[in-house]
């Protein structure tokens, strides 16, 4: 990102989702990550990424094909195999030189059905985050995709913020009338903060009719750098986890890739997929219309001009991590008392 950049100087060295791996198949793939185009390919089936520029005549490779086991490019043709180096150009006598035209290389890594890309300078030393390695086995995964503008704190705030649900999701998540008095436990550490909600039991609306027999507890985090998650338990175990990776294409442009994980194995899975997909929907779309709405006010006016009570639980630690990286040290949690 350019100098006056929001994030951390250790922002871009992170993973960031690119696309779902049933996105990237026979053809290119054109994609923007931190500003910078990138073409994603597969090679014998795996997945690897360049910047998305010829280093002949800087035509797009997106706009290209794949080749036997290379990529090529549209315009005259040169084509390059999976390590990046030039195999061929069309045309030319002499090929002892080809070996030195190669393309910008990304690192890139395949997990649970996302394509994870590394942008930073140095050699990462952490692999992607894994939901499905958590203890909620059996469980159905499914993945969605949508963008987003805005401000990245606010959308991570929105996702986990429980206040705004009675009023954007009147009906589907909660209900302003059937409020609940609860406790919220705000636990920060090096990484991430974890907002505990107990005592709440299950909420109004129809998504909660839907997935949960009864509940015992519920979690929101966010983990550095752009991830939201939210997470319903009963005594049981999981009912429901959502993590919604937001991967930063332009300085107010997101692609998010929400994943949905439900217990119970692939039929029920399905069953509720099913039944659920039309609310998970709506509220995804009235999350990103809401933000926008605050986004284009907040241009009009110049700047943010927030006034903040105990709870918003999310948003200090948010943009402290988004501004400082993440801390060399835990905080100490903190409980309120609140009507949600």
């Amino acid at each position: 990102m350019n100098s006056q950049s929001p994030y951390s100087s250790t922002f871009r060295n992170n993973w960031f989702v690119a696309c779902t791996s049933k996105e990237l198949k026979q053809r290119p793939l054109s994609r923007t990550m931190l500003g910078t185009p990138i073409v994603l390919t597969r090679f014998d089936g795996t997945a690897s990424a360049f910047v998305d520029r010829c280093p002949h005549r800087n035509a797009p490779l997106s706009a290209g094909r794949i080749a036997g086991n290379a990529l090529q490019c549209p315009y005259h043709g040169w084509t390059f195999g999976p390590d990046g180096h030039c195999q061929h150009v069309p045309g030319l006598v002499k090929t002892e030189d080809t070996q030195t035209y190669r393309l910008t290389a990304i690192k890139a890594v395949e997990r649970n059905g996302l394509v994870w890309l590394y942008l930073g300078e140095d050699n990462p030393s952490i692999e992607p985050l894994d939901l499905e390695g958590r203890d909620i086995a059996p469980a159905y995964s499914f993945i969605w995709k949508a963008t987003a503008r805005g401000e990245l704190r606010h959308l991570l705030e929105n996702f986990l913020d429980g206040t705004h649900t009675h009023f954007v999701h009147a009906g589907l998540v909660r209900t302003h009338g059937k409020r609940q008095r609860i406790n919220a436990t705000v636990k920060p550490s090096i990484d991430r903060v974890e907002v505990r909600y107990f005592n709440e039991g299950k909420q109004a609306g129809l998504i909660s009719k839907i997935f949960e027999g009864s509940r015992s507890e519920s979690f929101g985090r966010y983990i550095y750098p752009s991830i939201a998650e939210i997470e319903y338990r009963s005594r049981s175990g999981t009912s429901l986890a959502i993590r919604s990776y937001l991967t930063p294409t332009s300085s107010d442009g997101f692609d998010v890739y929400a994943q949905f994980v439900i217990p119970g194995g692939k039929l029920m899975g399905l069953i509720k997929r099913i039944l659920g997909a039309p609310f998970f929907a709506l509220a995804l779309r009235q999350d990103l219309k809401i933000v926008e709405l605050q986004y284009q006010t907040i241009k009009k006016f110049g700047h943010a001009d927030f006034r903040s009570t105990e709870l918003d639980l999310m948003s200090p630690h948010i943009d402290r991590l988004l501004k400082d990286g993440p801390e060399h040290g835990d905080a100490p949690e903190t409980t309120i008392e609140c009507d949600l």
